[in-house]
């Protein structure tokens, strides 16, 4: 029996900007190389690097700020 509310893998991005949301879903993520700093409006930015984990609850809003090539393991959680 599948489970269609859980989708696991690994993700890659080179350096940059870009904004992203999450509707419908939370996404934890496990950043496994790489530095990057998220950006919320109204909040502080927050920095992450390798071994921190962090999640994007549904409804999360933001800007993703790559520092150098990022590599993470996410779960996504469908509402």
């Amino acid at each position: 029996m599948g489970n269609d509310r859980i989708n696991t893998g690994l993700w890659e991005c080179s350096p940059g900007s870009f904004g992203a949301e999450r509707i419908g879903y939370s996404e934890v993520c496990t950043i496994l190389s790489g530095r990057v700093t998220l950006e919320v409006e109204g909040q502080d930015p927050e920095e992450f690097g390798p071994g921190d984990v962090f999640v994007t609850p549904s409804g999360w809003k933001g800007v993703w700020r790559v520092h150098e090539p990022l590599r993470k393991h996410y779960t996504i959680i469908n509402d």
